[in-house]
């Protein structure tokens, strides 16, 4: 189950299931929100597969990661639920019994420094998760990848590490891509940037030409005066 990597012994079982999360969470990511929720489910599933593989193959304790992803399901399909027949975010309440829950039975699997930073990401994750504004998902989103570029990197998910630089940036051009469609941000147009170009390059040309125009003068002036 393992093939070797720059010498380094890689697991490539939990890379493929890695791979294949990363590709949907992707997609996912430039969905509208609850399109986005339901497709991101389908991703941790493969998140939590990785991770199997990675504390069965490897004996390395990723209990952490798959209770907290399996919470983050669990509080997805809670999103979904709200969203389509209630026409409403989650309930804090229900988030906060989640995390309590996620807490609590990964209390026995607090080992290394790292068991830690599934629980801390999902804590931010979820709380963000449950906002109306769906920037603020997304800001949470971020956290949330970013702290798991530490956690893959110390267990050995080496295609994880790469995946959630990836994500970083998907989640930060999709939130820009969004702001441009809602109009909170102008980009200006093909046509304004080459106007201003344009402007900028004759404007030069013409400072150049002034410029050495009155050289030219001054030069004439003295001559005159001598």
């Amino acid at each position: 189950m393992h093939i070797t990597i720059f010498g380094t012994s890689v697991n490539w079982l939990a890379q493929l299931f890695d791979i294949i999360g990363f590709i949907v969470f992707i997609f996912a990511y430039q969905q509208k929100k609850n399109r986005f929720v339901a497709v991101s489910i389908i991703a941790y599933l493969f998140f939590i597969l990785e991770s199997l593989s990675i504390l069965l193959i490897d004996n390395v304790n990723t209990w952490a990661n798959i209770i907290g992803t399996a919470s983050g399901i669990v509080r997805n399909i809670f999103m979904l639920y709200f969203a389509i027949k209630k026409d409403k975010e989650v309930p804090m309440w229900i988030a906060l019994v989640i995390l309590a829950a996620t807490w609590g039975l990964n209390v026995p699997f607090f080992e290394a420094w790292y068991t830690y930073i599934p629980c801390v990401a999902l804590t931010i994750c979820s709380i963000t998760a449950v906002q109306k504004n769906y920037y603020i998902l997304k800001v949470g989103a971020m956290v949330n990848e970013a702290a798991f570029i530490v956690y893959n990197f110390a267990v050995g998910g080496y295609a994880g590490v790469v995946r959630e630089i990836i994500l970083v940036l998907v989640i930060a051009y999709s939130m820009v891509v969004m702001a441009v469609k809602e109009g909170k941000i102008k980009l200006p147009s093909f046509a304004a940037i080459k106007l201003k170009m344009q402007y900028t390059i004759e404007d030069t040309f013409y400072r150049i030409y002034e410029h050495e125009h009155m050289k030219h003068v001054a030069h004439r002036l003295a001559h005159h005066k001598a």
